[in-house]
Parts: C-alpha cells; sequence; structure tokens
C-alpha cells in the first residue's frame, strides 16, 4: 500500500542561501492537491530567513545538524520519509514547476519520470533518458519521484556517484532494457548545472566505472570504460 496524498521534496543546501530561496519559491508554486512535505537538510549560514512552515497544503521542516558529506546528509534526510510515501530530490538551486495530484500517483507504484531541463525550459536543454542502466546515471535524481522503501539508503562509499549507485540497487531489477518508465507530463524540473559532477567529470566517470563493476561485473564496465573513453575523444576532436 502507497501513500498517494503527500509528496515529499527533499532538499540538501550548503551556504547557497541564493540556490536554497530559488528551490523553496518553486515548491510553494506548485499547484496541486497533495500534502507536499518539504524537508530541507541546511548548513547554519543558510537558516537566515529560512523557518519551519506548517500551513494547509505546505509543510517545511528545517534540519540542521551534523553529516559527514554529501550522501550521509541525504541518508539523514530520507531517514525522515515514512515507508511507501513518494518522494523527489531537489538540490538547492533546482526548481519545480508545474501541475501533480494525487490521481497522477495512484497510477504507479515503484516510480515516475518526469522531465528535466539544464538552466532554463527550453528544447535543447532537455535531459535524455538513456536506454539502460549501465551506461551512465540513465536519467538525474531531479526527474525521479520514487517511492520509499524499507531500508533504502545511499551508499557513503561514494563522493560522487552514491545517487546512480543508489538507482542501480533499487530500481534496476524492475525494468528492462531498452529502460521504460511512465513520464508525467504535466510537471518538470530545472537543475542547477553548477553540482559537482558537472565541474569533476573524470572523477565521477572514475566512481561510475566502479558503480558498474561492482553491481554488473567485469563485461559492462567495461563497455561503460569504452563509452566515456569515446566521449572524451569527441570533446578533444571537436
Amino acid at each position: 500500500m502507497h501513500n498517494t496524498n503527500k509528496l515529499y521534496i527533499l532538499t540538501i543546501s550548503k551556504n547557497d542561501q541564493i540556490g536554497l530561496r530559488k528551490t523553496i519559491n518553486s515548491v510553494d508554486r506548485i499547484k496541486t492537491n497533495l500534502k507536499l512535505i518539504h524537508i530541507i537538510k541546511i548548513f547554519s549560514k543558510d537558516l537566515k530567513k529560512i523557518d519551519n512552515l506548517k500551513k494547509d497544503n505546505l509543510e517545511r521542516i528545517i534540519i540542521n545538524n551534523y553529516d559527514s558529506g554529501i550522501y550521509n546528509a541525504m541518508n539523514l534526510i530520507i531517514g525522515k520519509v515514512p515507508i511507501n510515501s513518494y518522494c523527489l530530490f531537489l538540490n538547492s538551486g533546482d526548481t519545480i514547476h508545474g501541475v501533480i495530484n494525487s490521481q497522477n500517483l495512484e497510477n504507479f507504484d515503484e516510480c515516475i519520470l518526469i522531465k528535466t531541463y539544464k538552466k532554463e525550459y527550453t528544447n535543447k536543454n532537455l535531459i535524455k533518458t538513456k536506454s539502460n542502466f549501465y551506461d551512465g546515471m540513465p536519467f538525474c535524481h531531479q526527474s525521479f519521484i520514487f517511492k520509499k522503501k524499507f531500508g533504502m539508503k545511499f551508499s557513503e562509499d561514494y563522493k560522487i556517484c552514491g545517487d546512480y549507485d543508489f538507482v542501480i540497487k533499487w530500481f534496476s531489477k524492475t525494468f528492462t532494457s531498452p529502460l521504460k518508465i511512465k513520464t508525467l507530463n504535466n510537471l518538470h524540473t530545472i537543475f542547477d548545472i553548477n553540482g559537482i559532477s558537472s565541474k569533476k567529470r573524470f572523477e565521477r566517470d572514475i566512481e561510475g566505472y566502479l558503480v558498474i563493476f561492482r553491481n554488473y561485473g567485469i563485461f559492462k564496465s567495461i563497455l561503460y570504460l569504452i563509452n566515456r573513453i569515446k566521449k572524451y575523444l569527441e570533446i578533444i576532436i571537436y
């Protein structure tokens, strides 16, 4: 049994008051008949003018405690979500737009995809979903509304690709390749391109290789490396 009356939006923020305010304002503007619970894992420098809030269809909860890194912070925040409830991670600076209602959640079980754009809402900035789980993250976590399961957590062995490992471990067995996950078309997100995975591509790809090797074995990890090398060569040549 899953809870289709609530949506938990989960945000991590560190020293980014401007980005956090953008995210909060976008959550406040969502058109919905759901109860939205916006949980924000925050650092003290972001606390100015960000308060707990409780009104008819929106509750904002601020967490300001120590964490040992990004995926430890994500585990702290996802630990606040009840089992079988739907949730979506939005980083500080990411925004969400459109309409979502309880009827949208009633027709899905494990997860829902929503369209995500880089930086601005234009067709050329649409993030395309990959056809499988072993050629890099098939979709960004801002595209992914998922149901909280018992024991669900992120591996803290990674600095960049913990969300990739999370998606493979908890959802790859549900879907076959080519990847087909139903998409909710009347809601979309725009993600902040200044995240760590955008800045540290080489480190991201090394961790991505480890994720593939640990989850799929040597053959698919070699395919992953070949595809990464092709992309670096394309950058050099063009």
